[in-house]
């Protein structure tokens, strides 16, 4: 079995399958089988509960915001196979969980947007190719939810398929990993927020997706606010506190 999700990766494989007399009726890709890919992404998580230092942040932030009776709902932007947005759902298990995605990978206006900045450390990385989270669905993200009646499932181009909310905010998750998306996350979701609560921004550190600290700025030069920011030792994320 080969779960590689990236197409590109994939055709080399069965190119060197060839090469290799290797039977590919014997060979399954995962991410080809619908409903194997369905199942099997519904019920693996790569974050560990008990290692993983952004869930084990978010688990004693959802502690911190019931004992405070913090006021607002949660949201994942960026929702991929719904391996967070499974920890929102436990931890947050009282609030209703607004789920935002494509489910169809980067939407290509966004990505061109990335490649007009002109990056070298992001044309150079996967991320450019635009092959990146294909993998996701809406049967794999509502198999795997905890408390799937608490969950409302948007799916469509941000901040479009944010149409007619009018609700508040103690946590929102952004995971859009792009300039434009991390932008329009922090237009629509900051106003939103409720005193106290925080939005998490994934990748902020990460070197291929420089568009997102960018974002940040922008942001703030924009709405002439500056945020209270801090890393929460995940060397991944960044959390913003209104």
């Amino acid at each position: 079995m080969v779960s590689n999700e990236y197409p590109k990766d994939r055709q080399e494989i069965k190119e060197q399958l060839d090469t290799l007399s290797v039977d590919q009726n014997k060979v399954i890709f995962l991410v080809e089988e619908s409903q194997l890919k369905n199942t099997v992404f519904s019920t693996i998580n790569c974050y560990d509960e008990k290692t993983d230092r952004r869930v084990i942040w978010l688990a004693s932030f959802a502690q911190y915001a019931k004992s405070a009776a913090m006021l607002g709902n949660v949201a994942e932007c960026g929702v991929n196979c719904g391996e967070f947005a499974y920890y929102i759902n436990k931890y947050f298990a009282d609030k209703k969980l607004y789920l935002f995605d494509t489910f169809d990978g980067f939407a290509s206006k966004d990505l061109e947007a990335e490649r007009s900045l002109g990056e070298r450390a992001f044309l150079e990385s996967r991320f450019n190719t635009g092959d990146s989270f294909k993998v996701a669905s809406l049967d794999i993200v509502k198999k795997r939810m905890p408390h799937l009646q608490k969950c409302e499932f948007h799916v469509g181009y941000f901040p479009a398929s944010a149409e007619g909310i009018d609700d508040n905010f103690c946590f929102v998750n952004l995971d859009t990993d792009l300039y434009q998306p991390i932008l329009a996350g922090l237009e629509f979701f900051f106003p939103k927020m409720v005193s106290g609560g925080v939005i998490l921004v994934h990748d902020y550190f990460n070197s291929s997706l420089p568009g997102v600290q960018k974002a940040i700025v922008d942001f703030e030069n924009k709405s002439g606010t500056r945020l209270h920011k801090f890393p929460i030792a995940d060397y991944c994320s960044l959390a913003i506190v209104k």
